[in-house]
Formats: C-alpha cells, structure tokens, sequence
C-alpha cells in the first residue's frame, strides 16, 4: 500500500514527466501560429490534448487507488475486530468446555456416591426391618400379657425396695421399648433424605450439565458464523488487493506511455529533418501559383486574412503528390478546406493538400516521396479547381518554396 507520508519512486517520476510535459509544450506552443476557428488542429494542440488525456486517465486511476487503499484500510481494521471477537468466542467456548468435563467428573462421582450409597441404605434398611420385628414381637407381648403382667410383678414383690426395684425395671422396659421406636423412625427419616439430597443433588448435576452443553452449541456455532465471516472479509481484501495492483499496474503503464510519448515528441523536436527537398504537389504542367503564402483579401469573406499555404489551378481530377515520404494523420473532410490530407514527415514537417474531390489514403498509411494521394477539386471554400498546399515546421506555417528544389 501507498505511503502517504513519503513521496514514492512512481511520484518522482510523474513530477518529472510533467516537468517535460510543460518544457515541451512551451517549445511547441511558442512556434505554432494561432488557427482560425475552422482551420484543423495543428501539432502542439494535439500534443497539448494528448498529454492532458494521460494526465487525466492517471488522475483518475489514482483517484480510484485513492477510494480503494480507505476501503482496503476498512477492511483490514474489520477483520481485526473479527478475529478478536472470534478469539473471545473460542475461549469462551473453552471455559465451557472445561466446565462441561468438570460437571461429568462430578455426575460421574455422583453415581459413584449413589451406588455407594444405594448398599448402605439396603444395610440400613435390613437393620430396620429386623429392629421393627423385634419391636413388633415385644408389643405382642406385652399386649397379650396386658397390665396384669406388671400388677403381678409389682404385688409380688416381697418388700419395699424389692417393689421399688420392679418398678424401676418396668420403667426401664418402657423406656427401652420408646428408644427402640424412636431409633427407627430416625433411621426411616435419615433413609428418606439421603435419597432425596442423592435425587436433589443428581438432577441440578443434570440439568448444569445440559445447559453447559446447549450453551457450548450456541458458542460453537457463533464461532463458526464469525469463521465464514472472516472467511469472506479475507476475500474481499484479497480482491481489493488484487484490484489496487491491477490500477496500479495501469498507472504505471500509463505513465510510462506519457513518458515514452514525450520522449518521442523531444526527439522530433530535437531532430533535424533529413528528407531532403520536397517535390511539387501536382503534375509540373501545373506551375502557376494563383494565390502565395502571404496576408490578402479572402475572395470568399472579403476580410483581410493571412493565406497560409499557396494555390496551385490545376484541373478537376488531376493527381495530387505526396510532397515528400511520411504518415498520413488526417484524411478527412473539412467545411473551409474541404476534403483534405496532412502527411507528418518527421523532424517537425507537416504538409496539407486541401480542397480535393477524392482522398486516395487513410490515416496511418505510409505513402512514398511522389506517390498519388488525392484528385484535385474544388470542395470546401473554394472558388475553382485547386490544389491548397501548406507547409509547418514544429507547428509554424512556412513558406514551401524555400524546400522546393531550384
């Protein structure tokens, strides 16, 4: 990602490329004569508009990395948040967990007490069962022996103290008899409770341990949605990543296009042209110049103008020349000049062949020192059959004659 805070290698190197841009425009523009509203866009305007769209392809573009690097920053800032909620989710999950085992180990001695348990009730139970027999034995007898069994053992005592002493026995047979009563029914009731803490205590285990689970689901499955979650935040950076390299990539091949383009452009303009002298536009049965490359009165608006080429008559469909060897960058119509050519032959030389009744070449031919490229006519703003021939160097109007051979 872009470090805001320190000017990058790709930074440097645009500012240098503008600083090119702006020195070779200057060159061009300070050469170039100013067109009338209808004459065609000469060189440095081109070179100006050419420029000025990559400038505004890269502006854009970075622009959007600009957009795209906030969404990315987003991006990364909610994963964090995700990965930290799921953390706090899996350790909560661990917790209960560990609760889970922990309530099982407990469950499981619970069993453990309670089969424990279980054999000494069935003790306890064996010891009251023999205890209420002999309880139930002893009220048989002293049932059907009745009162007159103790009236018989207190009258027959054979003095006072034997009599005191018989009482003391029967009282103690009375008192054994309650202990004996007593003892059982606190057996009974302490049975009965350990079987209701044993039944209390095993269904709180039970029902803990069942909500330990069902809470563990719940956990595990939050934890599985903040998963798919991270899962697809993961995606989208990845894809903005791969989206923020792929601008990147055009910014940069659009800056070295700028570059190359005005490296070419210094190179033209550096350049001194080699092609020799150029040739007449039209067949050399056709020499008179009907109009020079000087200021006059338009025979069309009546104004004075500056003419910016030389008018050649010729007639309707003659041949017209490829002055000299070069690229074809307009072949068009036009609604003063009419059908017209303009041929680049390097080292800043651009001719125009105007008012034509047919264009033989397309832009971006090649066409050879000579070749035929239009037929004459009269399109255009035009009062007769002619051939309008212009010549620029660097984008400035020149006058053709001086690359005319003597």
């Amino acid at each position: 990602m872009m470090n805001k805070n320190k000017p990058t290698r790709h930074i440097i190197k645009r500012n240098a490329v503008k600083l090119m841009a702006i020195g070779l425009l200057a060159v061009l523009t300070t050469t170039a004569t100013v067109p009338d509203l209808g004459e065609p866009v000469m060189a440095a305007e081109l070179t100006d508009s050419k420029v000025q769209s990559y400038e505004d392809q890269i502006a854009y573009i970075e622009a959007e990395m600009e957009k795209l690097q906030g969404q990315i920053s987003q991006s990364q800032q909610d994963l964090s948040s995700a990965m930290l909620n799921k953390q706090n989710i899996d350790n909560e999950i661990k917790l209960l967990s560990d609760k889970i085992e922990l309530t099982r180990q407990l469950i499981v001695e619970l069993d453990n007490n309670i089969a424990t348990t279980s054999t000494a009730i069935d003790e306890k139970q064996a010891e009251y069962d023999r205890q209420y027999e002999l309880f139930k034995e002893r009220l048989r007898i002293t049932h059907e022996e009745g009162e007159a069994n103790y009236l018989e053992m207190l009258f027959g005592a054979e003095s006072l103290s034997d009599f005191l002493s018989r009482v003391d026995r029967i009282g103690a047979f009375l008192e054994y008899d309650t202990m004996v009563m007593d003892k059982l029914l606190d057996m009974q009731t302490s049975l009965e409770n350990e079987k209701a803490t044993y039944e209390e205590t095993r269904a709180k285990q039970t029902e803990l341990y069942n909500d330990l689970v069902a809470s563990e689901a719940e956990m595990t499955a939050k934890s599985q949605e903040a998963a798919n979650y991270i899962t697809q935040l993961q995606l989208n950076a990845a894809q903005m990543q791969s989206l923020e390299a792929q601008n990147e990539q055009m910014r940069n091949e659009l800056e070295q296009e700028l570059e190359d383009y005005l490296k070419e452009l210094e190179a033209k303009q550096n350049s001194k042209y080699v092609g020799g002298t150029f040739m007449w536009p039209v067949p050399t049965t056709y020499t008179y110049v009907s109009s020079e490359c000087v200021w006059r009165t338009s025979p069309i608006t009546g104004r004075a103008e500056f003419h910016n080429g030389i008018d050649i008559p010729a007639d309707f469909g003659t041949d017209v020349y490829a002055s000299n060897s070069g690229t074809v960058i307009k072949s068009t119509y036009h609604y003063s000049y009419g059908y017209y050519i303009m041929i680049d032959h390097g080292g800043g030389f651009v001719t125009l062949y105007a008012h034509n009744s047919k264009l033989l070449v397309s832009v971006g031919d090649t066409v050879a020192k000579g070749q035929v490229i239009a037929k004459v006519g009269s399109t255009g703003d035009s009062t007769g059959n002619h051939c309008h021939f212009t010549m620029y160097q660097n984008g400035a109007v020149i006058d053709p004659r001086i690359y005319f051979p003597a």
